[in-house]
């Protein structure tokens, strides 16, 4: 490649990177009246930095700290593009902020245009022999192409200050994420220094993101869990007495995370190792077993969660809301369930496997999971962390296992929330269907709540004393019981109500 086609290829790429800020400040923003956010702005600046870097490459030539600088620009703007798309990837088709240039968002295009500068660097480092022969350090006249070039994105820039002025002011004063309609009025013109308010928040590089890792039979959670029934911010309406503890006597390969019973003669355990356990109803008989192989596939981290769907098929969720589905099958071969199992290959077939889609509680952890025959819907429920305190119910149809609805509970009539208290402040451990409604078990409090998922409130408040560490929940028959991890045992609690 020549030094004058090198040179012009550089020109044209500032120059379609000068036709983009162009089109952004004159037509959508002096025509189409659009103000630029505060990243919309960022995005700008580091193009403009591209174009002055791409001048200095065709005056001096291909320096290695010119090209350091573009690739560095470069990889900024990327990551300002993916966190700027990152809020919008998921909503549904056409959905987004502000206008579209050939389909596409408007803050879509510094993806485009980042990436392509990488691309183009690579391709001339390819393709390009000797480019360092074209560094000079004495003056070399530029072209009339160059300088073309270089007027229009002086025009370009003066542009985009006078829109910057017009949206944003003078310093102090700085962007806003939704900014107000471009005028030539200065009556309308809303400048505003709050954004500089974003600095005094306590952050970190993940933010919402980074979380402690939630509640485990054997590994507790960071967040501290108030178990005194007195500080509980809803009173109870009846009392638990324990009739029965049971130490699970079966060995398992890891602490039981939770107990499903499939309403006739077997227990489902499911433990921190991804060990699936399906029990005698006494507790002393492993009928089945095998280990899941998470981590090829959705990886539910720990199964936290289970529940039967009919006598002979149930599932699990781990805390980020991945599940798995299985079946009891003695047809496979070991072949066939090797990519899904460690141990126990012949045992189950897995019928289903992904993740949970959410909206109100995506930024939640979850610890539980029922299933409601009555409306053929799996069921879980957010537990609170350091930054967030919601209690958040779920629920997904099973025939397409998407997202159905999401709620917060409403109290029933009588029941009273306490003074200064939040219903997230309760950590849902476990959750069980019966007879039509809803049973979530709260390490935090000592109590278990009952919830109509119809009317989407909690209608009873259980109060139970001497069970140190519940994991989980289910009835046998009209029994509820209570799961618990305590000093290195597995322990079930049988209750009966007041």
């Amino acid at each position: 490649m020549s030094e004058k086609l090198f040179n012009n290829i550089i020109t044209l790429a500032a120059l379609v990177i000068a036709i983009v800020l162009g089109t952004a400040s004159f037509y959508l923003g002096f025509i189409d009246k659009e103000s630029p956010c505060i990243l919309c702005w960022a995005h700008r600046m580091l193009m403009i930095g591209t174009s002055m870097f791409a001048f200095l490459v065709v005056r001096y030539g291909p320096k290695p700290k010119y090209i350091g600088w573009l690739v560095f620009i470069a990889l900024i703007g990327m990551f300002f593009g993916l966190r700027h798309t990152s809020g919008s990837l998921a909503w549904d088709i056409h959905q987004g902020w502000w206008a579209e240039l050939l389909g596409a968002h408007t803050y879509t295009w510094p993806l485009v245009i980042q990436g392509t500068v990488l691309l183009v660097i690579a391709l001339i480092f390819w393709f390009t022999k000797d480019i360092y022969s074209f560094v000079i350090q004495s003056y070399k006249p530029l072209s009339k192409l160059t300088k073309g070039v270089m007027s229009i994105f002086m025009v370009v820039l003066a542009g985009n200050m006078v829109q910057a002025f017009m949206s944003t002011g003078l310093p102090p004063n700085m962007g806003v994420g939704n900014p107000k309609r471009l005028s030539f009025d200065p009556e309308y013109w809303y400048w505003t220094s709050d954004s500089w308010n974003r600095l005094s928040r306590p952050t970190s590089f993940r933010n919402y993101w980074s979380v402690s890792q939630p509640d485990l039979p054997s590994q507790p959670t960071a967040l501290t869990i108030n178990q005194d029934p007195a500080q509980a911010p809803l009173a109870p309406t009846h009392q638990l007495t324990i009739t029965q503890q049971q130490p699970i006597g079966i060995e398992l390969n890891a602490p039981a995370t939770d107990i499903a019973f499939n309403g006739k003669e077997n227990y489902f355990i499911a433990t921190e190792k991804w060990g699936l356990y399906l029990t005698n109803a006494n507790l002393t008989e492993v009928k089945r077993f095998a280990v899941l192989d998470h981590l090829n596939g959705a990886n539910g981290r720990v199964p936290v969660g289970s529940a039967f769907f009919n006598e002979h098929e149930f599932g699990v969720i781990g805390w980020n809301k991945v599940f798995a589905f299985f079946k009891e099958d003695d047809s496979q071969s070991k072949r066939e369930s090797f990519p899904s199992f460690i141990e126990g290959l012949q045992n189950y077939r897995v019928t289903a496997r992904g993740a949970y889609n959410t909206v109100r509680s995506r930024l939640f952890h979850t610890l539980s999971m029922a299933y409601l025959p009555e409306n053929n819907s799996v069921y879980s429920i957010t537990v609170p962390d350091e930054h967030k305190q919601k209690l958040i119910i779920s629920r997904f149809d099973r025939a397409d296992n998407m997202l159905s609805e999401e709620f917060i509970p409403k109290l029933k009539a009588g029941i009273e929330l306490k003074a200064e208290k939040n219903i997230g402040d309760y950590y849902i451990t476990g959750l069980t269907a019966h007879n039509g409604d809803l049973y979530a078990v709260s390490k935090a409090f000592s109590q278990v709540l009952r919830i109509d998922p119809r009317r989407q409130e909690i209608v009873e408040v259980y109060q139970f004393n001497g069970i140190k560490n519940p994991q989980g929940i289910t009835f046998n028959q009209d029994l509820m019981q209570i799961l618990s991890y305590e000093e290195g045992k597995n322990v079930l609690y049988s209750l009966n109500i007041k």
